[in-house]
């Protein structure tokens, strides 16, 4: 096939047992296009054939994701959903036929409304969700499990997957990363971020909820005519949309009708079980706010697809906006470019190259001057080895740090961890550093629900203190002076960056407030989502890391805050000390430990204590409670627990497994020992 043919320079290109008219779409793994049978001449019913781009052919892992989305997307028929109309391989290259479907997305009713100032009303923004939510029910019901299939989440249900047709009909498109339930994706997680459940931002499993609450968002965003989570960065909207901050819809709840504002906020919930359970009785609880009639809502929302699609008068309308916007981008551009700090050029890849800034410097401490690169002062500033006296010649001559602005920001507002606590008082905990003790150290915030400071300090010379900062029984921030435990450092050992590109992103940081995930966004050299993934993941790095030490000491103190924190990390105690625990304790270690002890009986706490809502508790954990119920012998616990159909999906459990959590489930009062054990003689 030839270039020209797939910019859609060629006309009726032949293709399988097709006619190629015209390329719809392209994006980073296929191309769509609208097509029409070979015999049926240029009248014949046209349909969309979707494919892959010619340099992924050969990839089999993508063939394998493609080849998924067609076998989801054939098991899922409503009149709701995009049909599916066939699949097949053609020269060796895959595709799939669809419908097509006269109209418009949805994401162009929203921006032609947005941009004229127009409200969509309540009432067809209703029933286009209810419309969704039958598609969904079709997707997430028992439809695929009757061709032998698992059950599916769409995981991309956004205005653009979204298609209205000139009928008013709403129809749910692009299953490409769709998933099979207890299955791992072939690719990586991927979506629109706007529009990722907060489990699935945070990195934790996800379901079929993960789609109720998409279906939330963009009824919202309809609703308050712009972005549900805004943020003056992408960090910043995955934040909100971690912690469900929906401040923007809770703004205009007074204009909603009675009740709707409170469907809107179940659907919108943090915690997935506190959501609709299914698509069904979400479109239950939307109802009462659909118009009376839905032919009337199908009539409005066609004649906003008659508006959206009428370009000409679109661009009548937006001549003098772009003339504006042009106007203000050269004036910026001017005074960025009188500015000291101009901003950084961007190749046509989009990844940033180097500035023009000194890269080699020198230093002096106690009156010893040394060569030293830019970037790894900037290290020892974060990691707290320089003070504001010591001073840097970045060519100009030695100045003090705090005299060097594009340095003293990395002082006392970012280096966080601390030297000394001065005039703390007693710590409200105090104990061992090791891993039990910090297991028990945990659990005693946990169950608290305290606010304040651990600091784990390491017995040896030179050994770095880690600071763990929770706020009501989580952990929100994790602090170390050591150099490996950096987020440049982490983000290196997982391969996202290189060495020459965090070098490049610390060199530049200052500009974008000393923080390095935005900074590394913002030059194109990481995906937003794999930053704030690494984030979270650093700092369960960093509690995992304290339960390797044998030696030291643990002290908390109550009310002790951090001086600044732009991540807040929320991570949940239990989660943390199963992960610390299994890297700590080896499964032999774990059974000896237990050895005779399998006659005692333990039971679950009923009713659960009130700190537990809003846990992400793990699978092992839920499984225990369920099972122990009002007693059961440690025997029959393992027995029950590690038979197959009793296992959780993922990692197959261990007798070593059950044991710590159930040793877990205690420290944390969920589960008390009731009787002790017995002699078998």
């Amino acid at each position: 096939m030839t270039d020209s043919g797939r910019d859609g320079g060629a006309a009726d290109l032949p293709f399988a047992g097709y006619l190629l008219e015209r390329r719809l779409a392209v994006g980073g793994m296929s191309e769509v296009f609208l097509a029409r049978p070979r015999e049926s001449g240029p009248s014949g019913q046209r349909v969309v054939i979707k494919r892959l781009l010619p340099e992924l052919v050969e990839d089999d892992a993508i063939r394998t994701a493609f080849e998924l989305e067609a076998k989801l997307h054939a098991g899922v028929r409503h009149k709701n959903v995009v049909s599916f109309l066939d699949y097949g391989t053609y020269a060796g290259e895959p595709y799939i036929v669809m419908e097509v479907v006269e109209g418009v997305d949805l994401s162009r009713i929203m921006r032609r409304a947005s941009a004229e100032g127009r409200e969509l009303s309540i009432g067809m923004s209703v029933y286009l969700a209810r419309e969704l939510c039958a598609a969904l029910g079709c997707v997430h019901g028992t439809h695929t499990e009757a061709l032998g299939l698992p059950r599916v989440v769409h995981r991309d249900v956004t205005p653009t997957n979204v298609l209205v047709s000139t009928r008013g009909e709403v129809k749910l498109a692009d299953f490409g990363i769709a998933r099979f339930l207890g299955r791992d994706p072939s690719i990586a997680l991927k979506g629109k971020y706007a529009y990722l459940a907060p489990e699935q931002v945070s990195g934790d499993e996800f379901d079929h909820r993960a789609d109720l609450f998409a279906v939330g968002v963009v009824l919202s965003e309809m609703i308050i005519g712009g972005p549900l989570f805004p943020g003056a960065g992408q960090l910043a909207v995955l934040l909100a949309i971690r912690d469900a901050r929906i401040d923007r819809l809770r703004a205009v709840r007074d204009k909603l009708p009675a009740g709707l504002f409170e469907v809107l906020e179940r659907t919108l919930a943090r915690d997935p079980a506190d959501r609709y359970p299914t698509a069904f009785e979400l479109s239950l609880a939307l109802a009462p706010y659909e118009l009376p009639s839905r032919g009337a809502a199908r009539a409005e929302l066609t004649g906003w697809v008659s508006y959206a699609s009428d370009s000409a008068s679109a661009a009548r309308q937006l001549e003098g906006a772009v003339l504006e916007t042009r106007a203000l981008a050269a004036e910026a551009r001017r005074v960025a470019i009188s500015r000291e700090d101009a901003p950084l050029s961007a190749p046509p890849s989009g990844r940033a190259t180097l500035p023009e800034e000194p890269v080699g410097c020198r230093l002096k401490q106690a009156g010893t001057a040394r060569e030293v690169g830019l970037p790894k002062v900037i290290e020892m500033l974060v990691t707290g080895q320089l003070s504001p006296q010591d001073e840097v010649d970045l060519g100009d001559g030695f100045h003090p740090i705090a005299k060097i602005g594009m340095l003293a920001r990395y002082l006392a507002p970012n280096t966080i961890t601390t030297k000394r606590v001065e005039g703390p008082g007693v710590p409200d905990f105090f104990g061992e550093l090791s891993p039990h003790g910090l297991a028990e150290a945990l659990a005693w915030i946990a169950r608290r629900c305290e606010t304040g400071v651990l600091f784990a300090d390491p017995k040896g010379p030179d050994k770095p203190r880690t600071e763990l900062y929770f706020a009501t029984g989580k952990l929100v921030l994790a602090t170390s002076s050591a150099p490996s435990t950096l987020l440049g450092e982490h983000l290196v050992a997982q391969g996202v960056i290189d060495r020459s590109e965090l070098d490049l992103a610390v060199l530049v940081m200052h500009r974008y407030n000393g923080q390095l995930g935005d900074t590394l966004i913002a030059l194109g050299l990481a995906e937003p989502l794999e930053v704030f993934q690494a984030i979270k993941s650093q700092g369960r790095g960093r509690v995992k890391a304290l339960f390797d030490w044998s030696h030291g000491q643990l002290s908390f103190y109550r009310g002790v805050e951090p001086a600044r924190n732009d991540f807040r990390l929320d991570l949940d105690a239990p989660s943390l000390i199963i992960a610390g625990l299994e890297e700590a304790e080896r499964p032999e270690a774990v059974e000896e430990a237990w050895r005779g002890r399998e006659t005692e009986i333990w039971a679950a706490v009923r009713p659960l204590p009130d700190w537990t809502r809003g846990q992400h508790w793990p699978v092992t954990i839920i499984r225990i409670l369920k099972v122990l119920g009002n007693g059961r012998t440690v025997r029959d616990l393992l027995g029950t627990c590690l038979t197959p159909q009793n296992q959780p999906t993922g990692r197959t459990p261990c007798a070593a497994d059950v044991l710590r959590g159930l040793y877990i489930a205690g420290l944390l009062g969920l589960a008390v020992r009731v009787s002790a054990s017995k002699s078998m003689g």
